[in-house]
């Protein structure tokens, strides 16, 4: 069974409603190809791993993946947090031989789940220093992606 993680913060569904269409989506990707997290976006910033401000994950491998992060020393400041959860979670579960996914990567790259080539950036100006593609979605885009951590000024 799988679990839907918000944080706050995160407007949507933004697509898909009623019913809560949204969630095929989420589901698919999460039941191909051995997949153990799928979220709205792949970072390829430090390492690639999925965003979390909304993600799935099947229940026992969250608890099992938690599990193997808390059993490592805490983190102590904001970055140690997310390098340790955000980013912990992604290369936990890779280590494991599970894959990782998202709805953009899924989108743009047209495979179910990340195959070690991060998105290229398409739109210049967007910001390179988080190569997240955050920065280069085009409206179009936006209408099939669900969530959202943040408001683009362009749209």
């Amino acid at each position: 069974m799988p679990n839907i993680i918000v944080i706050s913060g995160v407007r949507g569904p933004l697509t898909r409603r009623n019913n809560g269409d949204w969630l095929a989506e989420y589901r698919r990707l999460l039941d191909l190809n051995n997949v153990g997290i799928v979220g709205s976006t792949i970072s390829c910033e430090s390492t690639p791993h999925v965003q979390t401000h909304i993600f799935a994950m099947h229940t026992e491998l969250f608890i099992k993946a938690t599990r193997l992060i808390d059993s490592g020393p805490r983190a102590k400041t904001w970055l140690g947090i997310v390098a340790q959860y955000e980013v912990g979670l992604s290369t936990t579960l890779l280590s494991q031989g599970y894959n990782i996914s998202s709805v953009l990567y899924d989108q743009r790259m047209k495979t179910s789940y990340f195959n070690g080539t991060c998105i290229p950036v398409e739109r210049k100006g967007a910001d390179l220093l988080n190569p997240t593609s955050w920065c280069d979605i085009k409206a179009e885009e936006v209408r099939h992606r669900v969530f959202m951590n943040c408001i683009f000024g362009d749209l």
